[in-house]
């Protein structure tokens, strides 16, 4: 929560700092404000206040009274009038994926109809393209999530210090503890890359 008495850009600048940017990240402003205190106070408030309400991605207000005021600070922002608990917590969960989901669901449901519905209506020897990559795309998969479950069991219970310990140098120590967890770790591309 910031409650606007010093700029916005203020925050933005702590949060983006060489200290922070790496454990956390603005994803999405809500402002939140009063109709009384849109029509007597904001407009004195000056420039402060002012940068929080352009950098909203989001504007909540107890009416639809002062939407004109609101638009002409920020007119990108979408303005919600007295959501329920709900619908903030919804907004505060929103992805900002975007179109990405909606995309990959297309992708994956034109290639399923390619490969299957329409598989007697396209040469075979395209036929035979998505098989081979139907079956490289099956076998990765089991390789893929064991290296991404991999990694984060390593980012989030070893610490940094260990791993630097470990295999920080260029010393036989480095080389034989990088040889012992390839015992443990599967040897694959699939399952190295999110692990490296």
């Amino acid at each position: 929560e910031w409650n606007g008495m010093v700029s916005f850009h203020q925050l933005e600048a702590l949060l983006y700092s060489d200290i922070l940017s790496h454990l956390v990240q603005v994803e999405k402003v809500l402002y939140i404000c009063t109709d009384q205190f849109v029509s007597t106070i904001l407009p004195g408030l000056g420039n402060d206040v002012m940068s929080q309400l352009y950098s909203a991605d989001c504007i909540i207000t107890e009416s639809n009274t002062h939407h004109a005021l609101l638009r002409t600070y920020n007119g990108e922002a979408k303005i919600i009038t007295a959501p329920t608990p709900e619908k903030v917590e919804q907004l505060c969960r929103n992805s900002t994926w975007g179109l990405i989901p909606n995309l990959l669901v297309i992708g994956i449901t034109t290639y399923i109809l390619l490969v299957t519905a329409f598989r007697h209506d396209i040469p075979y020897s395209i036929h035979q393209c998505f098989a081979i990559i139907t079956g490289l795309i099956i076998e990765a998969i089991p390789f893929l999530l064991l290296g991404t479950v991999g990694s984060t069991i390593i980012r989030y219970f070893v610490p940094q210090r260990v791993l630097l310990k470990l295999l920080g140098d260029h010393s036989l120590k480095s080389y034989g503890a990088a040889m012992v967890s390839g015992f443990a770790l599967p040897i694959c591309d699939c399952a190295i890359i999110p692990l490296f």
